[in-house]
């Protein structure tokens, strides 16, 4: 159980603001929060339907800190990545609130404005009162106990943080489908994983429609590496729906000597022609799943 023990609200603060050649505002606030000084940046761009918040905060002793937002009227869901693909989940399930551990985003459906949240590790996030969406962004739990007594066997952390704790949180508006406007979002943090995998990816190969004029695939490459078993690279594709159907034409930049799907082990499942291109070679994914493993041998590899 949680309850509100204190909040940077309540003190006056100390507001500074710099601005970049790119057009962005960094407004930077310092205030006392639990007896100790909490930093927050809220970086602001012209024209812009996100804010990115980053936090620097010295948690108490048991203490839980949140970035509270508060929000434009009640979620009715929430949609989240999770490993291996997008859930929807309630905004409240058992406990008040209740804090779901959201992967990278999570876009709170409904209202009049919905959010997206994306984090730069995977962080707890709820909806208090369908009022107030909040973001774990520091935690100073020595043990966790049920009632204060009964030790919680999946909560086995104990000890205490001493030091300083940052977080970075991109609050983004919009519309457009779940998956895009969280993948969206997550491309704003400073870490930005996806956009130094689309850099290696775009290096490799392309992903287009199965057919040359029908539309874009609704396809996204969640990791390109190389074969952990066996030969040649290991390329993952997810559909970034939720309908569990992957449909899409690899173009790859490489001649290649063979393609196969495969599981997660890297054993592979059923073979898939590849065909040459002007430019290296073409190989069509089509699997009613969510998430699709390929293996590409490059010709190279298969001749030694």
């Amino acid at each position: 159980y949680l309850r509100e023990v204190g909040r940077t609200s309540a003190h006056a603060a100390t507001v500074t603001e710099e601005r970049a050649d790119d057009g962005s505002v960094t407004v930077r606030a310092t205030a006392l929060l639990d007896g100790r000084p909490t930093t927050r940046e809220f970086v602001l761009r012209p024209g812009a339907e996100h804010v990115v918040v980053r936090t620097r905060v010295v948690p108490g002793e048991r203490r839980t800190v949140v970035l509270s937002v508060p929000l434009d009227g009640a979620p009715t869901s929430l949609v989240m990545d999770q490993p291996g693909g997008q859930v929807v989940r309630p905004p409240q399930r058992l406990f008040t609130p209740t804090f779901w551990p959201v992967s990278s985003w999570v876009v709170m459906e409904g209202g009049t404005s919905p959010l997206t949240v994306a984090v730069e590790m995977t962080r707890a996030v709820a909806v208090r009162d369908g009022r107030t969406a909040e973001v774990v962004v520091a935690r100073n739990a020595t043990k966790e106990r049920a009632w204060g007594v009964v030790p919680i066997l999946a909560c086995p952390a104990k000890g205490h943080e001493p030091g300083p704790t940052t977080a970075e949180v991109v609050l983004a508006w919009g519309e457009g489908p779940p998956w895009v406007r969280g993948r969206a979002a997550a491309d704003l943090l400073s870490a930005d994983p996806a956009g130094r995998l689309a850099a290696a990816v775009a290096q490799v190969l392309t992903v287009g429609g199965p057919e040359p004029d029908g539309p874009a695939p609704e396809v996204d490459v969640l990791a390109l590496k190389a074969a952990d078993r066996g030969e040649g690279l290991v390329v993952r594709l997810a559909d970034r729906t939720g309908a569990g159907r992957v449909r899409c034409r690899l173009h790859v930049c490489r001649r290649l000597a063979g393609a196969a799907v495969c599981d997660v082990r890297e054993r592979d499942l059923l073979p898939l022609e590849v065909r040459p291109a002007d430019d290296g070679s073409q190989v069509d994914v089509v699997r009613d799943a969510g998430i699709v493993s390929v293996r590409l041998v490059l010709a190279q590899e298969a001749d030694r």
